[in-house]
């Protein structure tokens, strides 16, 4: 079976951001499922995309939202994730431990990961570790929404994690690609 995480990153604005990346992890089957019980509730609830800056400031689809209808939307998303999604998983990389931890303790020559590869790197390792505990025979996809500038760094990253978990024989991964954040299941 065929795990694909969706993942998506925030707080990434400014010289000196503090990231948080998420991810959300199902089989095909549930994504499926995801999708069609998504698309019933931005019928009921009459909007296209969810942005969460959009939402918590009340613009744009969400203009004129009651507290009621936000919480019902709220609540709908909650029920959406428990029924259809196998997990969900959460890293934040402060900008200042990155500098000091990363940028500042680096050898010369090894290549520059951005603190949002650093994020995806830790994010990758949780996913594959959450798809190997299910036994060999699954594998591992990503699909990164593709918004952020260093997104398309990711399939760099992606294959050298492939190559390396191969000599372990840990878990098989499928693929990686980017995609804008309206193709997202959920």
């Amino acid at each position: 079976m065929i795990f694909t995480g969706y993942i998506d990153e925030s707080d990434t604005h400014g010289s000196t951001p503090d990231m948080t990346m998420a991810a959300m992890l199902s089989s095909a089957g549930r994504w499926e499922r995801c999708e069609r019980r998504l698309r019933a509730i931005q019928r009921e609830f009459g909007f296209s995309i969810f942005h969460g800056t959009t939402f918590a400031t009340l613009k744009g689809e969400f203009a004129g939202w009651s507290g009621q209808k936000c919480y019902d939307l709220l609540m709908a998303f909650g029920n959406l994730v428990a029924d259809h999604v196998t997990e969900c998983i959460t890293v934040s990389c402060e900008h200042e431990v990155y500098r000091k931890h990363f940028l500042d303790a680096r050898p010369a020559k090894m290549h520059q990961t951005s603190q949002y590869g650093i994020c995806f790197l830790a994010m990758l390792d949780e996913l594959s570790k959450l798809v190997a505990v299910r036994g060999p025979q699954h594998k591992l996809s990503v699909v990164i929404e593709d918004g952020h500038h260093n997104a398309m760094d990711t399939q760099r990253l992606f294959d050298e994690r492939r190559v390396g978990l191969k000599r372990k024989e840990s878990t098989s991964f499928g693929r990686t690609a980017c995609s804008p954040k309206n193709n997202a299941p959920c």
